[in-house]
């Protein structure tokens, strides 16, 4: 029938809804989505993690990572409370997700398999087969996951809460970037509070190609090691390449040769700094670390220093987002030598992150001394019992180390200074390079030389120097006879006569020693 009477009283036009232009009184403001986008972006900036590049199976390179104990239900019951709080209109849970779908398509939960924590996988495998266990056992595998995400969730708050003041620190000193080489800023000069965080990338091999020449798959080109130290407050990131002619090794004298080269060159010359690292043992939570920043405090170059590490397998920290970024660009462009690397480093940005700074040349020249400093501080201050357990340490100029297991929890000094001690501002002895050995520049200059540029062959891939044999003589296997072995003959189990192999002597009894 109101077909009818639209059909006689307008002919064959479409029908036109009464509520058509008017907004109905339950709908959303646009005030009401931006206040759930703002909580989603804000939220993520406050938990997640940025890795552009290293992220396997997202294809966008501005993903922001929560954790994977992170669920959206949960997201939501945090929004329910803070608009609760604020007092502001609330959205449906329905209503949530689809606005974080259609808004904020770059932040989501980390998948378990890119989740390292191997505490965190024993914990999920424990929840899942405590199905059938009892009640008990079932709460107490809970309460376990629980504690640890709490304290994974702990530690990282403490982390972004010193990001956060450094960053206040920055801004009302007016620092916009690191200090360049040479300047005339003393150590302790600035009563500002700065934050460093250093690692160790996976290293690179040079020459590269993004063609990828099919050969070079097989060989081994010139490697080149990657370590950084982030200044998270500015932001800028200090790229140190070591060229493998210059390497020492990956231990402490060398994390603490270019720790120590970035506060001298570097370094905001600030009175307290936060330092974060991974809790590689080899490389950062030891006693020569401890013992490097006593004696920075002791000396003068810092009023305090606290030395902070982030549990095992929740160490995804700034350096890696500066990683991520170099690593995106290095693909993406044609390498020959490490003036290339550094140039790569300096044009992934264009704000300028990234400060590519080289140790050493191809031809040996070093840039960045190591020294030996494990021995040089090990005999004046003592080693402290049970570094593992702890994740805090804070130096103090009177030689005690405050340390902590956990941010919360209560702290344990110790004094680490020998009675005997006579610190000095002098810095230990210089460790000299052993360089490239006379096989590897017979290697790099028969299989790699072809893949260098014509203008960098002689700089990457020199011509070995006199007395090096271009081509490596195969060793003589078991049949083939040698000056010494040549006249000692031997039976096989098979009874056929061998060359160049002992006879065992007979075994007595079943191994055992004969009793006299």
């Amino acid at each position: 029938m109101a077909l009818m009477n639209h059909y006689q009283s307008n002919g064959v036009t479409p029908r036109v809804h009464g509520n058509k232009g008017k907004q109905p009184s339950h709908a959303l403001t646009p005030a009401d989505c931006q206040r759930v986008v703002d909580f989603i972006f804000n939220y993520a900036e406050e938990h997640a993690v940025l890795l552009p590049g290293r992220i396997p199976g997202y294809k966008r390179d501005d993903m922001k990572l929560l954790p994977s104990s992170e669920l959206k239900a949960s997201i939501y019951r945090t929004y329910q409370q803070a608009t609760t709080t604020s007092g502001v209109r609330s959205v449906a849970a329905k209503t949530f997700n689809k606005l974080w779908q259609a808004y904020c398509p770059n932040v989501l939960a980390m998948k378990p398999r890119s989740d390292l924590c191997w505490t965190c996988q024993q914990n999920s495998t424990g929840l899942l087969r405590s199905a059938n266990l009892a009640e008990d056992q079932k709460s107490a595998a809970v309460k376990k996951a629980e504690q640890h995400l709490n304290q994974a969730r702990a530690e990282r708050s403490e982390y972004q809460a010193q990001i956060k003041q450094c960053k206040e620190a920055a801004e009302k000193a007016g620092l916009v970037q690191l200090e360049q080489p040479g300047t005339a800023a003393a150590d302790c000069s600035r009563d500002i509070v700065a934050h460093y965080s250093f690692d160790f990338a996976q290293q690179l091999h040079f020459p590269s190609n993004p063609l990828h020449p099919g050969p070079i798959y097989f060989k081994t080109p010139r490697k080149c090691g990657v370590f950084g130290v982030m200044t998270e407050a500015l932001p800028q990131m200090v790229l140190f390449l070591i060229d493998e002619s210059v390497c020492i090794t990956k231990g402490a004298n060398c994390v603490i040769s270019l720790l120590d080269y970035f506060f001298l060159n570097f370094g905001l010359k600030e009175k307290t700094v936060y330092l974060h690292a991974d809790n590689c043992s080899g490389q950062n939570k030891n006693n020569a670390m401890l013992h490097y920043l006593l004696w920075r405090v002791m000396t003068g170059r810092h009023d305090e220093i606290q030395l902070s590490f982030l549990l095992a397998g929740h160490t995804k920290f700034a350096p890696d987002w500066c990683f991520g970024l170099f690593k995106r660009h290095f693909r993406k462009t044609q390498v020959d030598c490490l003036a290339d690397i550094s140039s790569a480093a300096s044009a992934c940005s264009s704000a300028g992150v990234i400060v590519p700074q080289l140790c050493g040349t191809e031809d040996g020249t070093v840039t960045v001394p190591t020294y030996h400093w494990d021995e040089h501080l090990g005999v004046q201050f003592n080693k402290l019992p049970g570094i593992k357990k702890y994740h805090h340490f804070t130096m103090q100029s009177t030689g005690r180390i405050v340390c902590r297991e956990f941010v919360d929890s209560p702290p344990v000094v110790y004094s680490l200074v020998r009675k005997s001690a006579q610190l000095t501002s002098h810095y230990p002895a210089v460790i000299q390079p052993p360089g490239l050995s006379s096989e590897r520049q017979a290697y790099l200059y028969r299989e790699i030389r072809e893949f260098v540029g014509e203008e960098h062959r002689d700089l990457v891939c020199p011509r070995p120097s006199a007395g090096v044999s271009k081509r490596k003589q195969p060793e003589p296997t078991v049949e083939e006879d040698t000056e010494d072995t040549a006249d000692v003959p031997t039976t096989s189990s098979h009874g056929r006569r061998q060359r160049g192999r002992p006879r065992k002597p007979p075994a007595r009894g079943r191994g055992r020693p004969r009793k006299n």
